[in-house]
């Protein structure tokens, strides 16, 4: 036990639940409702068995933060939004680099350019007063609100370029930790406002424990190392985390000594306004949700 949280004594869960049981609340017997990996992710991350409904990140930033550069970041999972808004993919770190400094050869701010600093400039003049023209011949909200993307995507306030600011020097081999500073320095820089983190490897039908418990130690090292980026980057006083997945498996072994498709799982919600050191809800011996 770590505070009023119970845990299985494997894989990471002891460091993790003893260094975060304060701040983490966990839902327990959780029903998805399904056997299906597509409609138990969907479940899980838009509240609907049916498709067409937004995941959860896309909804708060589509609401919250529709005009920011980068306000939904997705690295996978269940990003459907909807047309709230576009997701951001940041697996291709030097394309960012790149979008940050379209003026350098090669996407660091220090190489060489492609134009001379008096010739930028005198380039993003002419962007800027052929915007000014435009701007007075077409007033219906649309063409602006074109006229005004068109512009951002040419020249804009290169809000890119404090991303790169606060990416980390040296990047994490692993996946789960590499998203986190990415997002951690897009919260940051003020550009994004959700970020899908994603780790898949679960799905373990076959040798259960040997399989399923270095990734569950993936997992838990992985939002730890969330949460420590997330103070680096002074910012773990504003995030929220929730964890879940699309379903959970079965209470007992296959012939495979694997594990199936199970609809009962758990949640975990983590950070700022949520209640910590706190369960609700539960299952029995045999992983079946206590009402």
């Amino acid at each position: 036990e770590a505070g009023n949280i119970k845990y299985a004594p494997v894989a990471w869960n002891e460091e993790f639940f003893q260094k975060h049981y304060r701040r983490t609340m966990v839902l327990n017997g959780v029903d998805s409702q399904t056997n299906s990996h597509d409609a138990g992710t969907r479940h899980t991350w838009s509240g609907k068995l049916a498709e067409g409904y937004p995941a959860l990140s896309a909804l708060i930033a589509g609401l919250q933060a529709r005009s920011w550069p980068m306000a939904n970041i997705s690295n996978g999972g269940y990003d459907f939004t909807a047309g709230l808004i576009a997701p951001t993919r940041t697996g291709n770190i030097d394309a960012v680099n790149r979008i940050a400094h379209p003026n350098s050869i090669n996407g660091q701010p220090d190489g060489a350019k492609f134009h001379l600093e008096s010739t930028q400039t005198r380039i993003q003049e002419a962007l800027q007063r052929r915007r000014s023209f435009l701007d007075g011949r077409f007033k219906l909200p649309k063409s602006q609100a074109a006229i005004s993307q068109l512009y951002s995507a040419r020249v804009g306030k290169n809000e890119v370029k404090r991303l790169s600011e606060y990416l980390p020097g040296e990047f994490e081999r692993d996946s789960l930790k590499r998203q986190s500073q990415v997002a951690c320095a897009a919260f940051r820089a003020g550009i994004a406002k959700t970020a899908n983190l994603a780790l898949g490897g679960f799905d373990t039908h076959g040798d259960h424990d040997n399989r399923h418990y270095p990734r569950l130690a993936e997992l838990m090292q992985g939002v730890d190392f969330l949460w420590d980026e997330a103070e680096r980057q002074q910012i773990a006083d504003q995030l929220i985390v929730v964890v879940g997945s699309d379903f959970g498996r079965t209470p007992g072994y296959n012939d495979g000594q694997g594990k199936d498709h199970w609809s009962i799982t758990s949640v975990l919600l983590m950070g700022r306004g949520i209640p910590g050191n706190k369960v609700i809800g539960g299952s029995d011996e045999r992983h079946r949700p206590l009402t």
